[in-house]
């Protein structure tokens, strides 16, 4: 067996492993400088990330996955749907909440009826880091097997995630600057596995977009200042996670019920 060959079948086999764990697109991209690094680097600059420090902190590592694994030649992306229907309210116990939401938040008074507040859909389960971090270790090992040397992430590791993974052909990149696939819509977790071995790209999907606004016009507080510019100091899902000091008095009234994260953008 050649060696385009042999990457061939080991690329087969990749795909098909994916599925049987559970992932429903698995697609290839080279381990280049994403498309928005220097947009990125703007979007720092301007401070809309707030005080999502971290961020800064790895600037340069998320603009080149070399500064992660120094011999990468492809970024393997997988994305994995989690949508679970259309009810938006959820009954909230003290002691029980849905996974990452801190219990002391949305505690209830025993004396009073059992609240409902909405929850991003992203929450309703288990901890997904953990669920994909499992299926994640059983791929490396597959990849180990063919000589390959990983970085493996979901979400947390330095990487500009959806821009690997429009390159790949997971989907395009919507106004909201969420990624959009016309099977799954915006409901899917990314994972992404830097890796030494080298697999044919994908090719990048088109953007189906055009003119629609939808999901700026969905925005409560105005958070997409424009076709692929978000403010996260207005975003709901910054105020109501990632927020470690109060919330802005004007943008209140705002959030309405939402508890735990936002999916207006992503319903529009």
């Amino acid at each position: 067996m050649n060696g385009r060959s042999g990457s061939a079948d080991r690329r087969t086999q990749l795909v098909a492993l994916a599925r049987e764990l559970g992932f429903d697109l698995c697609r290839f991209a080279k381990a280049e400088t994403p498309e928005h690094a220097a947009e990125f680097r703007d979007w720092l600059d301007r401070g809309d990330a707030g005080e999502m420090n971290y961020l800064a902190r790895n600037a340069e590592r998320r603009c080149d996955p070399r500064q992660i694994l120094s011999d990468a030649k492809t970024v393997i992306v997988l994305a994995l749907n989690y949508f679970q229907g259309a009810h938006k309210t959820h009954n909230v116990e003290a002691g029980v909440s849905p996974a990452g939401v801190a219990t002391e938040m949305i505690a209830a008074d025993t004396a009073a009826t059992t609240p409902t507040g909405r929850i991003a859909r992203y929450a309703w389960g288990e901890d997904y880091h953990k669920l994909i971090e499992k299926k994640l270790a059983v791929i490396d090992q597959f990849l180990c097997e063919c000589d390959g040397r990983q970085k493996c992430y979901v979400d947390t590791g330095p990487m500009l995630e959806r821009d690997h993974a429009a390159r790949a052909g997971i989907g395009w990149h919507g106004k909201s600057t969420m990624l959009l696939n016309r099977q799954f819509g915006t409901w899917f977790f990314l994972a992404e596995i830097l890796t030494t071995l080298e697999f044919a790209p994908d090719i990048a999907e088109k953007n189906y977009c055009g003119r629609c606004t939808r999901c700026i016009d969905a925005c409560p507080t105005g958070a997409i200042t424009a076709p692929h510019q978000v403010d996260a100091r207005r975003c709901i899902s910054y105020l109501t996670i990632e927020l470690k000091g109060s919330i802005p008095n004007e943008l209140r009234p705002l959030i309405g019920d939402r508890i735990y994260g936002c999916d207006d953008c992503l319903d529009g």
